[in-house]
């Protein structure tokens, strides 16, 4: 505890100055506040983010449809280039029939090959036009990077408050010896400071 509390610069070390015990029980206070509030900071953020990509999520799958599209053509699925490991989706002309009653023709994207006739499963508006659910942020992903973020910028209000508090009391200090040198500064050099007086003898 001892060993702890001399970390801190909270011992009764004699040698340490009136600014010193305050820039311990400051930079004491502001360890524990983070210690204290972060988690809650990061755990709200992340929450409030998932559920609202969640929200999001919801809203648009409510807009989306599955619909059954035939194939009229033979998918390659995915497309390589040599000594490439990433591959590229071709499309494959496909019908399907729209929410709305009409008939489409268009482009799909297989995950596999497939031969033609055969049926996969797209998401359309109402009016049949194919809607990319693969991109977009995940609840999950938004969560972490919102965690992420928050801790980033606790870190960051930390080290500004504690170079703040730090330059604050080292201005303080440095005044305080100037005023203390100028006082001791005279009696150490031997220096005097006097006037001279002129006196006339009667």
């Amino acid at each position: 505890m001892s060993r702890l509390a001399r970390r801190f610069g909270l011992d009764h070390n004699p040698l340490r100055r009136r600014t010193d015990r305050v820039e311990a029980w400051l930079r004491l206070a502001l360890a524990c506040a983070v210690v204290l509030c972060g988690p809650v900071l990061v755990g709200w953020a992340g929450t409030a983010a998932y559920r609202s990509v969640l929200a999001t999520t919801d809203r648009e799958r409510g807009r989306l449809y599955p619909v059954d599209a035939v194939l009229l053509e033979d998918a390659v699925g995915l497309a390589y280039v040599r000594g490439e490991e990433a591959g590229w989706p071709v499309p494959a002309r496909a019908r399907w029939t729209a929410p709305d009653g009409h008939q489409r023709t268009g482009d799909v994207v297989t995950d596999t090959a497939a031969d033609a006739g055969t049926v996969i499963v797209i998401w359309t508006d109402v009016h049949g036009d194919i809607v990319d659910t693969t991109h977009g942020r995940t609840p999950a992903g938004a969560a972490v990077g919102a965690g992420l973020a928050v801790t980033l910028g606790v870190a960051a209000v930390y080290s500004s408050l504690l170079l703040v508090i730090r330059r604050t009391l080292h201005r303080r200090r440095m005044a305080s010896w100037q005023l203390e040198w100028t006082v001791v500064e005279p009696r150490w050099s031997g220096r005097r400071s006097h006037g001279t007086t002129e006196g006339t003898e009667v």
